[in-house]
């Protein structure tokens, strides 16, 4: 699991196969059932009580989805990414402190060779490297801090006998080493080097 936000979900922390059902409607206030996000906040009769702005979820399966939305803060599936960030009336209220989005465009990125997902990421997944730095409408109020960026290409370097990664990287992947530093345009910061050239042994 990725920690989104610094902001814990009711999630369990069982990975299930295969839900029985592919969506579910149920009451706030309890554990997320394993293989399944939140794709709507609302509030109904049947879950009346309490005085929270929404007292009902729905609840999707997304085992063998490429891609879907799903309503923050949660911890994001093993195998997807972040690809965008956005709010919606979906899921009005579920927003974290450290952003303005409340939803969540979850993406497979397994078998691809890159992809683009927002900032910040906590795990670089196992295989792919930082390629690319760049501010986007996409992943709008995804980055907290001094950076100026807030999406990333992360891109598969498995086969490549050579290839840039944006800095900082604290070591290189493992069969590579690191040939010289540089600077290029498809990398953040101000001045000096922002990448580093790795090369395959």
């Amino acid at each position: 699991m990725i920690l989104v936000f610094g902001v814990v979900a009711l999630l369990s922390r069982a990975e299930a196969a295969t839900p029985a059902q592919t969506t579910l409607t149920i009451c706030a206030n309890q554990p997320i059932p394993a293989g399944y996000v939140i794709t709507a906040l609302s509030t109904t009769k049947a879950c009346g009580g309490g005085l929270a702005a929404w007292n009902t979820m729905t609840l999707r399966a997304y085992a063998g989805l490429k891609s879907l939305t799903a309503c923050a803060p949660l911890n994001v599936p093993s195998g997807y990414l972040i690809t965008a960030l956005s709010t919606t009336n979906a899921c009005r209220g579920g927003q974290g402190a450290l952003t303005a989005a409340n939803t969540l465009t979850l993406t497979a990125y397994q078998g691809l060779k890159s992809i683009k997902v927002c900032a910040p990421l906590r795990n670089i997944p196992a295989g792919y490297i930082v390629t690319a730095q760049a501010a986007t409408a996409t992943c709008k109020g995804g980055q907290a801090g001094l950076v100026a960026w807030n999406t990333m290409t992360l891109t598969a370097y498995a086969g490549l006998a050579s290839f840039s990664a944006c800095m900082p990287l604290p070591t290189a992947p493992p069969g590579y080493v690191i040939t010289a530093q540089t600077r290029i345009p498809t990398c953040s910061g101000a001045s000096g080097p922002n990448a580093v050239t790795l090369k395959r042994l």
